[in-house]
């Protein structure tokens, strides 16, 4: 079954494990994100304080697409393209609008919201070799005492003064939470100057006939836009590959044209390389009770392993979170 996965920031269809629960999700952040952009607009907000923005996405497959394409009654203007307004050698094509995500603004307004709702941000490097028991321990003794939190020191055999810990550490769980089942997935793209009009992805075949997938999703209100892509499964190396960068940027020529010069090249800003948290079976979201050494019981909600598509599962996710976290009670 199709579902959508953030690849940069934005959406496009893939096949993954457990499908109904994060297909929910993704409905659940599409819609909330739209509300969010429409409130922005009402504002006059050309470009809303949120980083999100609505685009046209044009999705073209070289062959395909081989899967059902479920989510095409959940987004807005959904349709098939003809043969006519596509590039050469594409077979399938389809237009729906979607959302774009500016990533550091995005973040950036998050937690300026949990500011404003009385939230404190304490930032602290943790032990996290011995595991997960012993760091939360070792993050109550950071907690500000004007929370009201009684003193971490005690060793009675007694629950947390905490109610609960979130823990959303991607790949670090590996080592924090010894989850063996979590792996990267290497993604690296490119970023360059000029906001793309369109949302582009084109599943496409080389000439050698191996699958490649390539994309350009404009950063709103940035002037930059996002052009890759690779999906490589358990590859750790963090370090941008020239000849990657190279072949994105050959492979995201035909679908950008305006954002390159006159000589048919990309001003490029920068190559990065991100370590996607994926887990075998899907996202981990759910309670755990645990107890350090010294007796105390702390609560625990996870919530980690969303491979790419963690902010399109962001609200759906969160909303899980909060059910669980008050259920706690």
């Amino acid at each position: 079954m199709n579902r959508w996965v953030y690849v940069g920031e934005t959406v496009v269809p893939v096949v993954i494990v457990d499908c109904d629960k994060l297909c929910q999700w993704d409905l659940e952040t599409y819609d909330y994100w739209m509300e969010m952009i429409q409130e922005e607009k009402k504002l006059g907000e050309k470009t809303g304080r949120s980083g999100l923005g609505t685009y046209t996405s044009l999705q073209y497959w070289d062959t395909g697409p081989t899967e059902t394409l479920w989510w095409s009654n959940h987004v807005q203007s959904f349709q098939h393209l003809n043969s006519s307004t596509t590039p050469p050698n594409v077979t399938s094509a389809i237009s729906f609008t979607s959302i774009a995500v500016n990533v550091p603004q995005h973040l950036s307004n998050l937690l300026q919201r949990i500011r404003n709702l009385d939230g404190t941000l304490v930032k602290h490097k943790l032990p996290t070799a011995s595991g997960l028991a012993l760091a939360l321990s070792a993050a109550e003794t950071r907690l500000p005492s004007s929370n009201g939190i009684s003193d971490p020191s005690a060793t009675t055999s007694t629950p947390s003064p905490v109610h609960a810990f979130v823990n959303a550490t991607a790949m670090g769980a590996r080592t924090l939470c010894a989850d063996a089942s979590l792996y990267p997935i290497r993604g690296q793209t490119v970023l360059v100057r000029g906001e793309a009009a369109a949302i582009c992805t084109r599943h496409g075949t080389a000439s050698d006939n191996n699958p490649y997938i390539a994309y350009c999703i404009p950063r709103p209100g940035s002037g930059t836009t996002i052009l890759g892509g690779t999906n490589a499964r358990g590859t750790w190396d963090g370090r941008a590959d020239a000849a990657v960068t190279a072949s994105i940027l050959a492979n995201c020529k035909a679908l950008v044209p305006e954002l390159q010069s006159a000589g048919g090249e990309f001003e490029v800003l920068s190559a990065q390389v991100g370590l996607r948290p994926a887990r075998e079976g899907g996202p981990r979201c759910e309670v755990e009770l645990l107890e350090d050494g010294e007796g105390r019981r702390r609560r625990v909600v996870h919530c980690y392993g969303h491979a790419g598509a963690g902010f399109q599962n962001s609200v759906g996710a969160a909303r899980k979170v909060v059910r669980l976290v008050g259920g706690l009670d």
